[in-house]
């Protein structure tokens, strides 16, 4: 079975405080915050990356749930690369960036995919080196990765639908 087989795994949820989303993830993969409490996801199984899925709800000047969708064409404006992409029948802004985070650290590739659903956005990043992002086990995991960001569920969907 590939990293990227998810169809054969079996999956676990994951429900975020608030209720804000859900996300299916395979059982091999584990779930903790990290440092800021945001929720983290990786292969235990010699996996490569790390997935962040950050979530904000949006509130208009009297502090009531305001539309996030916004959000997704501002990112477009304002981040170079960007592009809209279709995660699980759901249009996100995806983007790619490469660097380091300190002059010492091996090259990163960080993928990024914004989602949003009502009030509520989903900035989500998938980080990993850059030496292994091209492997076959780099490739894998990212279909994995994109997978997981297809089952994502806002609170009060009953189905994914575009925004």
């Amino acid at each position: 079975m590939s990293f990227g087989d998810i169809r054969a795994l079996t999956l676990k949820r994951y429900l975020a405080p608030d209720n804000w989303y859900a996300v299916e993830y395979p059982e091999d993969w584990k779930q903790e915050p990290d440092e800021d409490g945001v929720p983290q996801f990786w292969n235990t199984a010699g996996g490569l990356g790390n997935l962040r899925l950050r979530g904000y709800k949006f509130k208009d000047a009297r502090g009531s749930p305001a539309p996030a969708v916004g959000l997704l064409d501002d990112v477009l404006k304002k981040t170079a690369g960007s592009e809209r992409v279709q995660l699980g029948g759901r249009v996100a802004v995806y983007a790619m960036s490469t660097g380091k985070l300190t002059p010492t650290d091996d090259l990163t590739t960080v993928h990024s995919w914004y989602l949003v659903g009502g009030a509520i956005a989903l900035i989500v990043t998938y980080t990993l080196p850059t030496r292994d992002a091209s492997t076959p086990i780099g490739a894998s995991e990212l279909t994995t990765v994109l997978k997981i960001l297809s089952s994502v569920k806002f609170e009060n969907e009953s189905s994914r639908t575009s925004d």
